[in-house]
């Protein structure tokens, strides 16, 4: 059988409201077919549609619902005859789609077709007691691609204890156990050679997707009121924020006659924003790499999930930054709108942290080279 690795298929299980997965495989897409000899493929399920305009990047879309999709997904395959084979965060993570997709990947393999993990950051969702089931399922993959700079991975070890499932010596014993299929490729962020200038005295909200810590908007709507009137804030709420929230907030907004503030339901790039800004408040999801690669002053309050099910993930990229670039932490618990203008204020004061010219920013064209080199 003839493979012709200038088809590439990606697989991206999401059934959370969790639209950064999906828009990085869309940008690293839109990287692939600047050579428009390759054509890309997508099989998504997923119960979030609103990206679902962005999705033209591919070729062709596979939609799937809970149920069994293996035949669906076999017949798209043989349909579209890819020749490379991602998976998106899995076997790391998004284990719900291990029924699903192993089996396809047991195909995959024995046609020996190339098969990929593309890994946002280095983390495994595993308790330590079920690692052998993870070991055992990357042996279907030739390489594991991961969105960050080789250094990040100690952010991530030394927070990885607040989800009490792992120890942090063992993640960083089992990284380099698969070392061997470990590519380091640095951040896929989106350019922008707009001629943007920096903004004094004005503000970023941003929360992500929006689908967590709806408390970071409400705190800076009522921080806005009390702060310097010559401060200019923009809010962008996120994809998944729910009609309700977005019109509540516009109300407070009119009710109190808040001056100096626009609010935005979404933006598809926000690196404008970014850079127009002085100082970012913001969760700490992917959006943390977009202010590290400007330099930004920066108050991050991380998500931290809920009891039981915490995440350490932001919490590790908000120490990053606040040694990187010296960025403000507000702990979930601790945000208030008292706390949110002390540190605006704090950061109003504060000199802009050197460029950080040493990181790898070129994530989305490293992606390339792999895929070229198979």
């Amino acid at each position: 059988m003839i493979i012709d690795k200038k088809r590439i298929c990606f697989y991206c299980y999401s059934p959370a409201k969790d639209s950064g997965h999906i828009k990085r495989l869309i940008r690293l897409s839109k990287e692939i077919k600047k050579n428009k000899k390759y054509r890309t493929f997508l099989i998504l399920n997923s119960r979030y549609d609103i990206l679902n305009k962005e999705l033209t990047a591919f070729d062709s879309v596979l939609f799937l619902k809970s149920g069994d999709n293996f035949s669906k997904i076999m017949d798209f395959i043989d349909g579209n005859k890819p020749g490379i084979f991602i998976t998106e965060f899995f076997p790391f993570g998004r284990t719900k789609a291990r029924e699903e997709i192993v089996p396809i990947l047991k195909i995959l393999k024995s046609k020996k077709i190339p098969i990929i993990s593309a890994l946002p950051i280095p983390y495994f969702t595993h308790r330590e007691n079920n690692l052998n089931e993870l070991e055992r399922d990357i042996n279907y993959y030739e390489k594991i691609i991961i969105f960050t700079p080789p250094k990040d991975i100690k952010y991530f070890a030394s927070s990885i204890e607040f989800e009490n499932r792992i120890k942090s010596e063992t993640f960083i014993n089992f990284f380099k156990k698969i070392r061997k299929k470990l590519h380091f490729i640095g951040y896929p962020i989106d350019d922008c050679d707009e001629d943007i200038k920096e903004e004094k005295n004005s503000i970023l909200v941003t929360n992500g997707a929006g689908s967590v810590l709806k408390k970071i908007i409400d705190s800076s709507i009522i921080a806005k009121k009390e702060l310097s009137k010559d401060i200019n804030m923009t809010i962008i709420c996120g994809i998944s924020v729910k009609d309700k929230d977005f019109e509540r907030w516009n109300n407070i907004i009119r009710k109190f006659n808040i001056k100096n503030i626009k609010i935005k339901k979404y933006v598809k790039n926000l690196i404008p924003y970014i850079r127009k800004n002085e100082i970012i408040i913001s969760s700490a999801g992917s959006t943390s790499y977009e202010i590290l690669r400007y330099s930004k002053k920066a108050i991050l309050i991380p998500y931290e999930g809920k009891p039981n099910r915490e995440h350490s993930d932001q919490l590790a990229r908000s120490i990053m930054l606040k040694e990187l670039i010296k960025a403000d932490i507000i702990r979930e618990k601790d945000l208030t709108v008292k706390t949110l203008i002390k540190a605006v204020n704090k950061k109003l004061r504060e000199e802009n942290t050197k460029y950080l010219s040493d990181y790898d920013f070129n994530g989305k064209e490293n992606f390339v080279k792999i895929i070229k080199s198979l």
